[in-house]
């Protein structure tokens, strides 16, 4: 059974509080979400949502707290686990009043930038995330958007695990697809320009593994990165799917060894010259012919139609269904007889636990799971922790002593994110979760 991926982009959420009248963007969201609905169900469910960046507008908390209600109805909707939603911020996730009021972070932008190539653009981002100072005036203008992101475990730091995160979805023959988020925001300024941006190797570098093929996504496409051309020479024949978002202009772009996607906007500026709303759905499967491996990329590109009858229809493809197809060639691989092979019901999941086949969770990414005692992740316990009131979060860290005061000035996603830890440090993931789901139960 195929792998059902949506990929949305350029949402834009705006929350003004001086809006007069409807909000024409309110009612594109919910003519998508109802498309979105239909179109996968019929595809058998929704396994996975990415969405490439500029989520909110101006990078302000109350758009956050307006895409997280939406993004939740859409799991609701399609019944996608909120597990298996994957975020990346784009230039609109910056809160640009933290550049306006503390300029110095721009002129950091540009010292990184400057640099005479990209190996030493590479060494000057890095040892300024080293610096604690630095690296959090770096990040202070992604601050609403980690805090918002840590609902779908998708927030970005300098940090190992969460620089440029990994998730795994398991295919039909058991293999692995691999998702890769890149955060080409970390620079963004105020006057962004082609070629002006920089990710670093150390966010796009890529290996080979048995049994594991890679998806990535980002929103600013490769042209847009000053390092853009090096990442496509590192992804190529190894990374077999690129999503990428802000150009709002949605294509295919099939290459030897992989394909690219492009989104439309979900809701693009009405004075751009083609407002042509759209997203896509992907289907990834792996088929074996004459012992020979391919992935089969099944692209069901949706786009609005602005005249009557007014609705999202196809972006015609040359499948029956008008699909559009790409079949990469894969190396050999057998799963070993040890590990047993996924069912069509259990195809499409994510290995929290290891990044191996062989230890993936095998539970359908539609089932509630509760984890087993000796199974526990942080992962795990984050979901549920989200669901509650900040001040709840902060008890229960209290009574597992978690919080310590030095982090008292963090951001909230990096002092939930430590507590969870510690947490595990501690060998408290299990008794910290039970306190989760003792309070949730009782409303707190």
């Amino acid at each position: 059974m195929p792998l059902n991926i949506a990929h949305l982009s350029d949402i834009h959420f705006l929350c003004d509080p001086e809006q007069i009248g409807h909000d024409p963007n309110r009612h594109m969201r919910d003519e998508l979400l109802e498309d979105l609905e239909v179109q996968s169900e019929k595809l058998g469910g929704l396994d996975a949502l990415v969405v490439s960046g500029d989520i909110a507008y101006g990078g302000r908390r109350e758009e956050f707290e307006l895409a997280a209600n939406w993004l939740r109805e859409i799991c609701e909707r399609t019944g996608c686990s909120v597990k298996n939603v994957f975020l990346c911020p784009g230039n609109h996730d910056v809160d640009r009043q933290v550049l306006k009021k503390k300029s110095f972070i721009e002129d950091s932008h540009a010292a990184i930038l400057n640099a005479r190539d990209n190996e030493r653009r590479n060494i000057e981002l890095i040892r300024r995330l080293k610096l604690p100072d630095t690296r959090a005036h770096l990040y202070e203008s992604l601050e609403n958007y980690n805090n918002f992101a840590l609902n779908f475990d998708s927030c970005f730091h300098a940090e190992r695990d969460d620089y440029a995160w990994t998730r795994d979805l398991v295919l039909n023959d058991g293999s692995i697809l691999r998702v890769r988020a890149l955060n080409s925001a970390l620079l963004s300024g105020r006057d962004d320009k082609a070629g002006t941006l920089f990710l670093g190797r150390s966010a796009w570098s890529v290996g080979r593994e048995a049994g594991v093929e890679h998806l990535a996504f980002s929103h600013h496409p490769p042209k847009w990165l000053a390092d853009g051309e090096d990442m496509v020479s590192e992804f190529a024949n190894k990374v077999r799917i690129q999503l990428y978002g802000h150009e709002h202009d949605q294509r295919i772009v099939p290459s030897q060894g992989s394909v690219t996607l492009f989104a439309g906007a979900v809701n693009p500026h009405r004075l751009e010259g083609q407002w042509q709303p759209g997203y896509n759905l992907i289907q990834v499967s792996v088929n074996v012919r004459e012992d020979a491996r391919y992935m089969l990329v099944r692209i069901h590109a949706r786009e609005w139609q602005s005249k009557i009858p007014m609705m999202f229809k196809p972006y015609a493809g040359t499948a029956h269904d008008m699909a559009h197809e790409v079949e990469l060639k894969l190396r050999p691989w057998k799963q070993k007889p040890s590990a047993a092979a996924p069912t069509a019901a259990t195809s499409a999941t994510v290995a929290f636990s290891a990044p191996s086949p062989a230890t993936s969770s095998a539970a359908s990414p539609k089932e509630i799971e509760v984890p087993s005692l000796d199974a526990m992740t942080m992962q795990q316990v984050l979901y549920p922790l989200m669901e509650m009131e900040r001040d709840r979060q902060r008890d229960v860290f209290r009574a597992l002593s978690l919080e310590v005061p030095e982090e008292a000035t963090l951001p909230d996603f990096l002092k939930i994110k430590r507590a969870l830890v510690r947490a595990k440090e501690k060998g408290l993931l299990s008794k910290l979760f039970d306190l989760i789901v003792e309070e949730n139960a009782h409303g707190h």
